[in-house]
């Protein structure tokens, strides 16, 4: 096996096909690079083939819902969610994933079959009252809060 300097991918001498999609350890900066720009349609095929070659690994099948939900894909984004829920149900993140879809979507959260429904608080004037008197001391906070709770 030798390394493409240029590609920094993974080949076989024999196969000459990929079998590792990259050497780089800084491979987090394409993601990156591709979030920034916004290229959308991009970042969506880069998370494809990743989750693709690492189907083990839970966060690169997250990263690619998250690209579904970038592409405006909330169908897809939310049934691909439900199979990594019925295998992982007390993942914080596929909760959350799940949630957020739902949202976008215009459901609410009792709108799906959960195994044990998560806890959501929805920000009300109550929840506002407890934040208010937990930034009472430090009044620039109290400033900075109702301007982003009002003009948002």
């Amino acid at each position: 096996m030798e390394i493409d300097e240029d590609k920094l991918i993974i080949i076989d001498q024999k196969d000459t096909t990929q079998i590792s999609y990259s050497a780089d350890p800084e491979e987090w900066e394409t993601d990156y690079d591709l979030i920034d720009s916004e290229s959308w349609p991009e970042l969506l095929k880069y998370r494809e083939q990743v989750a693709r070659q690492r189907l083990n690994c839970i966060e690169e099948q997250l990263n690619l819902c998250e690209a579904y939900i970038y592409n405006g894909l909330y169908e897809k984004a939310l049934n691909y969610l439900s199979i990594l829920y019925k295998e992982i149900p007390d993942h914080p993140s596929i909760v959350h994933s799940i949630v957020e879809v739902l949202l976008l979507l215009g459901h609410h959260e009792h709108d799906f079959k959960w195994k044990t429904p998560p806890k959501v608080f929805h920000l009300g004037r109550d929840i506002l009252e407890t934040c208010y008197q937990y930034l009472k001391p430090k009044r620039n906070l109290i400033v900075s809060l109702i301007y982003t709770v009002t003009c948002g």
